[in-house]
């Protein structure tokens, strides 16, 4: 079994409780305009160049049998609907200005990957993060993944923004200690207009998997000038509200971090001019949150739960 994954990002703080290991997996249905990972959209990989490291070698263009890359002025051109992802290029390319989005993954080279970071889980409360882009979308490999480490006792976790069948959520639930669940707009227009889907499905799949979970944390994103006015945030913790069981809520700031991504996957960013410095805001959304009775993070991190999942990996050694 394989899956397109971005990177595994070992020793992560800001995915869960403890020292994760956060799985980025290729593949979103959501067109944020805010995204920060704009290279994991796509269903499957995408090239992305670096300019400044390219030296014009041709090793790439070499490389390439089906004519995807060609001579154009003082560069190179990329046809990206001849490219049959054979990733020669990105082979070839010695000064690595040339490299794909993500790579297909076995679930065995992703399990040991994760597994070693297992003393850390234990010592520290970790375990593994599943993200992306949108992992649901390739809810198969999820799911096998997620069943692999809880068989061994190393907690889980899922990413999600829910703008998937409720058949791949359903199908993780029983292996997944906590879901981080975005809530990014209740509006459908704003939707529509920031999100590129003004589709009901993920505010109501987040129905249902409330009546089956009770470890839910909601993540929201705050946007200046998209969701951080009063009347939208409070619009959002009443719906959060009114599913009964929910006690978490993390607002994640706006950042321009992720804006590099965008040139180099040649794409268009339209909030480059956007001021990331919010406190005012932040704060005084934390403060209508707790004011309904949530307890709230800011900036990412995981909340100290009751139960803890703990490792039993130095017990049982690696699954076979």
């Amino acid at each position: 079994m394989k899956a397109y994954i971005s990177k595994i990002q070992h020793f992560n703080v800001h995915d869960g409780n403890g020292f994760r290991t956060t799985v980025f997996f290729q593949g979103c249905n959501l067109r944020c305009k805010w995204c920060q990972n704009p290279e994991l959209q796509n269903p499957t990989p995408i090239m992305m160049y670096d300019k400044a490291l390219c030296t014009g070698c041709g090793a790439c263009m070499e490389a390439c049998t089906n004519k995807a890359l060609e001579p154009c002025g003082e560069g190179i051109y990329f046809h990206a609907f001849e490219c049959t992802l054979c990733m020669k290029c990105e082979e070839q390319c010695f000064n690595g200005a040339r490299f794909f989005s993500s790579h297909k993954c076995t679930l065995e080279y992703v399990l040991k990957e994760c597994l070693k970071d297992e003393a850390f889980y234990v010592y520290h409360g970790g375990g593994v993060t599943l993200s992306g882009g949108e992992p649901l979308l390739q809810s198969d490999f999820c799911f096998s993944l997620l069943h692999s480490l809880k068989s061994i006792g190393i907690s889980t976790a899922v990413e999600t923004a829910g703008y998937v069948n409720y058949e791949a959520i359903e199908k993780v639930i029983e292996d997944t200690d906590v879901f981080y669940y975005d809530v990014k707009l209740i509006d459908r227009g704003k939707r529509k207009k920031y999100l590129g889907s003004d589709s009901n499905l993920m505010l109501d799949n987040l129905v249902k998997l409330s009546r089956l979970h009770d470890r839910i944390v909601i993540r929201i994103p705050l946007i200046p000038g998209v969701n951080d006015s009063e009347t939208e945030y409070i619009r959002i913790m009443k719906y959060i509200k009114s599913l009964g069981n929910i006690r978490y809520v993390q607002i994640m700031p706006f950042h321009q971090l992720g804006m590099r991504k965008y040139e180099l996957a040649d794409i268009n960013y339209e909030m480059k001019d956007i001021d990331a410095e919010n406190t005012i805001k932040i704060n005084k959304c934390s403060d209508i949150a707790k004011s309904y009775g949530f307890e709230v993070n800011i900036g990412g991190g995981g909340f100290v739960y009751e139960l803890r999942a703990v490792s039993k990996v130095k017990e049982t050694g690696m699954p076979t």
